[in-house]
């Protein structure tokens, strides 16, 4: 499948979609939709791609492991504004994600020193401390990109 083809899981956990980011392939669990690019903006296709999951899991087949078929699949209708518009707005939830992304390694690379600093205490008592500060600071991290979000 080509680079933007936007990926939607059909079986047991619907609404994990994605996006590829270079030509790739997927089993038959997975339903592909590859993007005009000249009428549509992928990324904002991406976007909108958690309300076609929302709308999945509401008719997907009741009882052990839900399932939404090809048929049903393909009958997902989505808004799509003018192409112009759809531009704008995947570039926002692009450079959204593209920040949050980087918040994320900023904090993993904190927690991680902070930890081999820990790792490096003969004391078992500021060991304690400083993986008591990671974990205060980890969160304090979350709810920053929380604010960022919502």
């Amino acid at each position: 499948m080509p680079k933007n083809t936007i990926l939607v899981t059909c079986i047991a956990s619907i609404g994990k979609n994605t996006m590829l980011g270079t030509v790739g392939s997927f089993n038959q669990q997975i339903n592909g939709l590859v993007p005009n690019e000249e009428q549509t903006n992928p990324y904002f296709l991406f976007t909108e791609s958690s309300l076609w999951s929302a709308t999945m899991k509401k008719f997907a087949a009741a009882g052990t492991m839900q399932i939404v078929n090809k048929k049903d699949f393909s009958e997902l209708n989505t808004w799509t504004p003018k192409k112009a518009e759809q531009d704008r707005i995947g570039d926002f939830f692009r450079n959204l994600d593209n920040l949050i992304a980087l918040h994320q390694r900023v904090c993993f690379n904190i927690i991680i020193s902070l930890i081999r600093i820990a790792d490096a205490l003969p004391d078992l008592h500021l060991y304690f401390q400083v993986l008591e500060l990671c974990v205060d600071m980890f969160f304090e991290l979350l709810s920053y990109l929380h604010v960022l979000i919502f």
